[in-house]
This record gives structure tokens, C-alpha cells and sequence, in this order.
């Protein structure tokens, strides 16, 4: 199971994502896997679901992408492929499992922030504003994420969103020891294009917050 964070603004979005990947198949942790991924400055996407190769489809994607592809398109000529093989290897193996792939697509362009949540084989997207959260319970993360944003919030009012995601995983991952995992990565991209990214959220790799994550909520 994935677990993603995001915020969205007018003015930047915040995307922090887990590295535990749960085969279903297999009943195991294939992590740690990169979930969060940047073809370019000013761009973004991270990758949830089950029973497709999940790797290769980012790969894909960032190829794709720095070809000229757009997200939404990109993903419906790719995806389909890789469903076909996972649906190979259940039957292989006999067994049958339902097959999902989410994304979230972040780009920062114009002055300009946009977030995309996009889900297949139904093909349904919808964009994202403010907070949001899924994981293996998305109502719990969800109530826990907004009770840990005044944990992080500066009396001026930023909040430190690198702070904010390593906090809110370190629950998860004690909450849900098999499906949510460190080492996590966090990325920012900001209207002008301007981009961030640390992957040390891990217990023994945090220095603390990086002031470049410190924005406000608006």
C-alpha cells in the first residue's frame, strides 16, 4: 500500500510519498521502491495501486514526458501494457486480484500550480486543491495529517512541510508496520518552476526541517 501526502496552493505543491510496495501476489514488501518521481524542474508525479509494475510504468513516464507527453496521455498508452503482463503472471500463478493504478501529477509553470489525481484502468481524474491524503486508512491519515499541521505551524504561520510529512509517516508507519515504510521523499515545486526534493525522511537520517519546504498555508 501507497501512502502520499500532498498539498496544493495557488502558490506551490507539497507531494511526500512512503517506499513500502505490498505484492499482493506474493503477500510481501518489495521496498524499498522510489514512488515519487521529477522528469524535469517544475514537474512531478507520484505512483500508487496494485498488481501493475509500478516502476516500470514511472520509468515509462518520465521518458515520456521529457519527450513532450502529457501526463493524462502518457499514462492511457502505457498503462494498458502493463496491465496486460500482471494479468499474465496471475493467471500463471492462479490467482486473481483487482488491478488499480493512481496517479498524482504535480507541474509548477506560469505562475501557475497544478495537481491532477488520476486513477486506472476507470481513467477518472480530478484536480486537487488544498490538503490531501491517502494511504491504507485515508480517513484516519487524513484526520491525523490535519492534527499534525499545528505541530509544524510557526506563529507567523508557515508551516514546515517536510517536518509535517516525516511526522505523519512515522505514525503510519508504526500504525501500519506491513504496508507503510521509511525511507520517504518529499518534493516541492513552486509556481515559478522552482523545485525541491530531499529523500532522507528516515529516522536515522533526519536533521530536521530544510527551510526551503517553509511556506504558508493559503
Amino acid at each position: 500500500m501507497t501512502v502520499i501526502l500532498s498539498y496544493r496552493s495557488s502558490a506551490f505543491i507539497f507531494l511526500a510519498a512512503d517506499s513500502c510496495r505490498w505484492d499482493f501476489i506474493l503477500q510481501k514488501n518489495l521496498g524499498p521502491i522510489v514512488k515519487l518521481h521529477s522528469p524535469f524542474d517544475g514537474s512531478a508525479f507520484a505512483v500508487g495501486g496494485q498488481n501493475i509494475d509500478r516502476t516500470e510504468f514511472a520509468k515509462q513516464m518520465v521518458t515520456a514526458r521529457q519527450n513532450g507527453s502529457d501526463y493524462l496521455a502518457a499514462a492511457r498508452s502505457i498503462a494498458p501494457q502493463l496491465f496486460a503482463e500482471n494479468l499474465a503472471k496471475q493467471k500463471e500463478l492462479g490467482v486473481q486480484q483487482p488491478q488499480r493504478l493512481i496517479s498524482w501529477y504535480a507541474e509548477g509553470s506560469g505562475e501557475v500550480c497544478t495537481l491532477t489525481l488520476h486513477e486506472l484502468p476507470v481513467d477518472e481524474s480530478r484536480e486537487i486543491d488544498g490538503l490531501s491524503c491517502m494511504g491504507p486508512d485515508s480517513v484516519w491519515l487524513q484526520q491525523y495529517a490535519i492534527r499534525c499541521l499545528d505541530n509544524v505551524r510557526s506563529a507567523d504561520g508557515n508551516v514546515e512541510w517536510d517536518a509535517w510529512a516525516y511526522e505523519v509517516l512515522r505514525e503510519a508507519c508504526q500504525r501500519f508496520p506491513t504496508h507503510v515504510a521509511f525511507p520517504a521523499i518529499a518534493t516541492m515545486i513552486r509556481a515559478d518552476g522552482s523545485h525541491r526534493t530531499r529523500n532522507d525522511l528516515h529516522p536515522s537520517a533526519w536533521r530536521g526541517p530544510d527551510p526551503e519546504f517553509r511556506r504558508k498555508i493559503t
